[in-house]
């Protein structure tokens, strides 16, 4: 939840998210949320898509082309997330709400207001603002095509990930940037490694060696 204008809010009602320009104002049948809010809007779905994959899908709030590997997202939150960059008011929200000792605070982050490549990283589009370009560097994308993760979506806990090329760790954070596992010099065998026991959710996979790092995600679903 985030502070509204009342009268704001009751103008825009239930209409999908549109592209436009400048101020919030009502495009067509739909709702553009202006220039400055508009990046906000983007990473706040993105957030809702993952943690609530069946119930929030971007697809259902706005409108526009779907994205080709994920017919769930659309392009224009990608574009939004790129053109407009964090904001030190979603800095703040995230810091203060991703501290459960906090009032109000609910131990979560978004990670897409840590750092919106991410949504690059997963859902490609438009090249969004990198905040780890040490850890998402260019030199990645060299090795990011050696590695396959399968079955993805999972429905097992199990995942194997395959890849011919050495790694010092494997590192398997959840949504809230919690480690799951972390695997030091991780044995491939046959150029397979197979990771059990994850519960429901999504994560991120994290390979790492002296010359790059390697984020993929994975989506563990229940039976």
């Amino acid at each position: 939840m985030r502070a509204a204008d009342v009268d704001r809010n009751a103008l825009r009602g239930s209409r999908k998210y549109a592209a436009g320009s400048g101020n919030s104002a009502i495009v067509g049948a739909n709702w553009y949320p202006g220039d400055e809010w508009k990046g906000d809007i983007a990473r706040m779905m993105m957030y809702m898509y993952l943690r609530y994959p069946t119930q929030c899908l971007p697809k259902n709030v706005g409108t526009g082309a779907a994205v080709t590997t994920d017919t769930n997202m659309i392009q224009l939150f990608l574009q939004w997330n790129a053109e407009d960059p964090v904001s030190q008011y979603e800095d703040n929200r995230n810091t203060y709400l991703g501290n459960a000792s906090n009032f109000y605070g609910q131990g979560n982050r978004n990670p897409f207001i840590d750092n919106p490549y991410l949504a690059t990283r997963i859902w490609g589009g438009p090249a969004a603002q990198n905040r780890w370009p040490t850890v998402l560097g260019n030199k990645n994308f060299e090795y990011e095509s050696s590695i396959a993760i399968f079955p993805n979506p999972t429905t097992d806990n199990v995942v194997t990930i395959n890849s011919s090329i050495p790694w010092n760790e494997i590192v398997i954070t959840n949504l809230n940037g919690q480690v799951t596992n972390r695997i030091s010099k991780p044995q491939f065998i046959n150029d397979q490694i197979q990771i059990s026991g994850l519960n429901k959710g999504f994560y991120f996979i994290t390979l790492n060696n002296d010359e790059a790092t390697v984020t993929k995600k994975l989506i563990v679903n229940s039976r």
